[in-house]
């Protein structure tokens, strides 16, 4: 037999409440997740139109059921959030201090510099590979150079780049320099 949705549902609902209650107490293991799946039940029939139910208290049951999960799926993601709050709260501030962004303004003035030193071939070289990233091959098609004179020019232009800077080069490809040994003789 088909109960219309809106009103015979409510009706089931009210008159059957204890019964859900116990029942989804059980399932759920907490009365307060019962109580909160059988009022969000009752707004939603409020709020619904009309169907056709087979078993309504079956029906009841499995929409009380699916309001559990729905709330304990928001109750996650929240407590998640806040996990991540909080651990971006204990994160030291690493802003730029006057102090180090003073010092950042006074390295980019000297990169600029450095570049501005650089020959043509050798800017373009470093531009293209390290700030537009693109392969030394394309690079070397575009230029019309081989593939290895790419490499050198780019080496140079890094090399001079972090002396200016007073910085390590850091080479990415190839043999790393030997490190002076304390065994070998000066």
């Amino acid at each position: 037999m088909s109960v219309p949705r809106h009103h015979s549902l409510l009706d089931v609902l009210v008159t059957g409440y204890d019964a859900f209650h116990q029942k989804l107490t059980r399932r759920l293991g907490s009365d307060m997740r019962a109580r909160d799946a059988l009022h969000n039940v009752y707004i939603r029939l409020n709020r619904g139109d009309a169907i056709a139910v087979e078993s309504p208290r079956a029906y009841l049951f499995r929409m009380a059921l699916n309001a559990a999960a729905d709330d304990m799926r928001s109750e996650r993601r929240t407590s998640s959030l806040r996990d991540v709050d909080a651990m971006i709260l204990d994160l030291p501030d690493n802003g730029a201090d006057p102090l180090r962004a003073a010092a950042a303004r006074q390295e980019v003035r000297l990169l600029e510099q450095a570049m501005e030193e650089l020959t043509p071939r050798r800017r373009t070289i470093l531009l293209e590979s390290r700030l537009h990233g693109r392969p030394l091959a394309h690079i070397a098609a575009n230029l019309r150079l081989s593939q290895r004179m790419v490499e050198i020019e780019l080496k140079h232009a890094v090399t001079h780049c972090a002396e200016r800077l007073s910085r390590p080069v850091i080479q990415r490809f190839g043999p790393q320099p030997r490190a002076a040994s304390h065994d070998s003789p000066p």
